[in-house]
């Protein structure tokens, strides 16, 4: 028996030629059904690809990054998912099953911290998490044997400015 093989391209919009080409190829010879290719591309990256190619006269460079998305979404057994930020009910489910607290109304205030700075963006919205537990500001109770925070602290100390500005200063500083 033969077993399908799944191939994941996370960022196939940053691939190098060599890349593409070896991805395009896997694409081509997978006419047996045993590969299940799955590209990951940032949503604004694609929608340049998919304008590209509803243009009249418009042909990619062979072996082009433009080419091979082109290609791929030419295929008639594609299927495109778009995934869109986390919603505030998604980042209070995220926190109640990391933190194992069953009221949901205990993470509200916390769950609004994290969708204001994060906008819903899921690496984002773990990073975040974790920053807090660095810092000491989300951290496990051994007496209630729960996990606790400082809300007021959180918020004081501008949390919810721009993420990427955030996550920026924080790398400098490490």
């Amino acid at each position: 028996h033969r077993f399908p093989t799944i191939l994941f391209v996370d960022d196939v919009q940053w691939a190098d030629p060599e890349s593409l080409s070896l991805l395009h190829l896997v694409f081509e010879e997978s006419s047996d059904n045993q590969i299940l290719l799955i590209c990951a591309a940032r949503e604004e990256d694609m929608a340049t690809f998919e304008a590209g190619s509803n243009q009249q006269g418009s042909v990619p460079e062979q072996g082009s990054l433009a080419h091979v998305i082109t290609t791929l979404l030419a295929r008639p057994e594609l299927t495109t998912l778009s995934v869109g930020p986390l919603l505030l009910d998604d980042i209070s489910r995220f926190l109640r099953e990391c933190l194992d607290a069953p009221h949901q109304e205990d993470l509200q205030a916390l769950s609004q911290t994290l969708l204001r700075a994060t906008r819903g963006n899921p690496l984002y919205t773990c990073w975040f998490v974790e920053e807090l537990y660095r810092k000491g500001l989300l951290h496990f109770d051994t007496f209630a044997l729960k996990w606790v925070w400082d809300q007021a602290m959180i918020d004081s100390l501008g949390f919810t400015e721009n993420v990427v500005d955030f996550l920026e200063r924080e790398i400098r500083a490490s």
